[in-house]
């Protein structure tokens, strides 16, 4: 019953998001989730995640700009007292309506340092200017972090995690964590990102090491695949797990990260795991084809198709899983690099054959498309490196080909640049380039697609300096 209940949960947020952010409703629409990290023996951190979509918001004029006002009031409740109050203000300033579209999500956090135990969480959050407001409400059952023993935090998920020196309140341990309320990754947002913390690590024994390993489960709590098997040494009594997977090859469904650490020195061992959702549109389109197939695994590798890389030598090899390297997991990476000739060859047709999503046919429609996305990219944005390195290049592989591109050539007060248009992707996003060197090497400077670089301020790198 546990699973027909998930499988129901899942299919009614599918509808929901089908309806579209930007819908005419009578609530905000907003997501919510939460994170515990140590902060003292009585007391742990308690981070809470707000995500909005911008487009639900009413923007009035403000100058020549326009801005929307929205409050988020957060209660915690132990029974029936109130413990914890907090209010956070934002305000969204755009230069036109226009910029503003369904994909957008605006995040924020609350840091809340609490005691252990059984509380009841109210969220609000309020348009200013037309008072619709939304509410969810939930219970927290907040776990202690004990001092004495091997502990880690709950997973956060996030929508980008990058190395960063200022000081907001989304950095932790030198890293900006844009975190990822809803919890669902895709089409528009492959790459799932994760971050953690443990604790009370054994420092300075005989091998001064732990081991972390990754696990990706299916919905029922199956092993799919190995992430991550790494050996790593002990920075001190504490450490920071993060890490990014490209997960686009996953169908759509209800999935779990399961992170599990152990200390070599002690054995002491710590599991924690967190559950995040995939979806992506083209599962529920077009599928008219039975999944069952007449063919085996052997009709599949033995095709022309794949006995093409029974003649590759090892640098092509080399060359072609680079370029697959947004939607290779880190140990098949790993796995690929410690190979012979022949056990590169039959690892890559096995690694194409994983990832076709029809087998009702003898052709991998997914390894075609793909391999044809990488020729193209080498042949037209390499600019002094594989073209699959560069911005532009990582956008086609791992979003396809753009329905429009604008391109803005160079002049005496600009430098050139190139609007991407996807008009169904999310709603519709636009990534912005910019050849700001001269030499070719168009940037991403922009974005409004989710988990992607977003600078609502990007028309300076189009001003020559």
């Amino acid at each position: 019953m546990k699973r027909v209940h998930s499988l129901l949960l899942f299919f009614t947020f599918l509808l929901l998001l089908s309806a579209g952010a930007g819908a005419d409703q009578k609530q905000l629409r907003f997501d919510l989730d939460y994170a515990r990290f140590r902060t003292s023996s009585d007391f742990v951190y308690l981070e809470i995640y707000y995500s909005i979509y911008r487009d639900q918001l009413q923007f009035v004029p403000d100058g020549d700009r326009f801005r929307a006002d929205f409050r988020i009031d957060s209660r915690i409740f132990l029974k029936d007292s109130l413990v914890v109050r907090d209010t956070l203000h934002n305000v969204t300033i755009v230069d036109s309506l226009s910029q503003v579209t369904s994909s957008q999500r605006l995040a924020d956090l609350s840091g809340i340092i609490i005691r252990p135990g059984e509380y009841h969480l109210q969220v609000v959050i309020t348009d200013i200017h037309t008072k619709k407001s939304g509410l969810i409400e939930t219970d927290l059952q907040i776990l202690p972090i004990v001092a004495d023993q091997l502990a880690m935090s709950d997973i956060q998920l996030a929508s980008l995690i990058e190395p960063f020196k200022g000081k907001t309140k989304f950095v932790k341990n030198n890293y900006r964590v844009i975190p990822n309320p809803n919890s669902i990754y895709g089409t528009g947002a492959p790459v799932l990102y994760f971050y953690s913390e443990i604790y009370n690590l054994k420092p300075n024994g005989d091998k001064n090491q732990y081991r972390s390993k990754y696990l990706l489960l299916d919905g029922n709590g199956n092993e799919i695949r190995a992430l991550q098997d790494k050996l790593k040494d002990k920075p001190g009594s504490s450490s920071v797990e993060i890490a990014g997977f490209n997960i686009i090859s996953l169908h759509s469904g209800i999935y779990y990260l399961r992170v599990e650490v152990q200390d070599v020195d002690s054995d002491e061992k710590i599991t924690a795991i967190k559950k995040f959702f995939v979806y992506r549109p083209d599962d529920y389109r077009n599928k008219t084809v039975s999944n069952t197939t007449k063919f085996s695994p052997e009709d599949y590798l033995n095709s022309p198709q794949y006995q093409t890389y029974d003649t590759m030598d090892e640098k092509d090899l080399q060359s072609e899983f680079s370029g697959a390297r947004y939607i290779a997991a880190a140990n098949e990476r790993k796995i690929f690099k410690s190979l012979d000739l022949t056990g590169k060859r039959n690892f890559i047709k096995r690694f194409w054959l994983k990832r076709d999503d029809n087998l009702s046919t003898i052709q991998n429609k997914f390894m075609a498309q793909y391999l044809n996305r990488l020729k193209f990219a080498n042949e037209h944005f390499g600019s002094g490196k594989p073209g699959w390195k560069s911005d532009r290049g990582r956008v086609l592989l791992i979003y396809g080909k753009s329905d429009e591109i604008e391109r803005i050539p160079n002049s005496s007060d600009t430098n050139p640049y190139e609007i991407w248009h996807y008009f169904n992707i999310q709603g519709g996003v636009d990534f912005i380039f910019v050849d700001i060197r001269g030499f070719g090497d168009y940037i991403l400077v922009h974005s409004t697609a989710r988990n992607e670089l977003q600078d609502y301020d990007w028309q300076r790198w189009i001003r020559k300096q």
